[in-house]
């Protein structure tokens, strides 16, 4: 076994790369790929979409129904800055608020600093912006 083989796409999903990444590509956020995930998809695609998301995000994504249309599934996933692969486990936390955040170390100080990543907070439309409400 070669040094290529044992990383094989085919081998490991049963989908080549170029189909995975074709995949991914349809749900991903066209202007950051480490995103979180939230995309709608034909029921049939799933299988693929699934094995696509785990291969690039090493995430478990989620699967509901679309509303109002049979034929549609919604697709969510925590995406790979969020992911085991994205941030340490350590530097994960959530607000008291719900709002799950991104700490990292900051390279100056030694202290713990916020990575811009924002995330849906429960029960709310939209996006929470943390440093917009500390402001007020």
């Amino acid at each position: 076994m070669t040094v290529s083989d044992s990383f094989s796409p085919l081998r490991d999903t049963g989908y080549r790369l170029d189909q995975l990444a074709a995949a991914f590509d349809r749900v991903r956020d066209p202007r950051d790929w480490k995103a979180p995930i939230l995309a709608v998809i034909p029921v049939e695609e799933r299988p693929l979409v699934e094995k696509a998301v785990r291969w690039f995000t090493e995430t478990t994504p989620e699967f509901d129904p679309a509303p109002g249309a049979t034929d549609r599934l919604v697709v969510r996933a925590a995406g790979y800055r969020l992911g085991p692969s994205g941030v340490p486990e350590r530097a994960r936390t959530v607000d008291g608020d719900g709002e799950s955040a991104v700490t990292a170390i900051g390279p100056m100080t030694g202290q713990p600093a916020r990575l811009g990543v924002r995330q849906p907070v429960p029960g709310h439309r939209g996006f929470h912006d943390p440093q917009y409400s500390q402001r007020r």
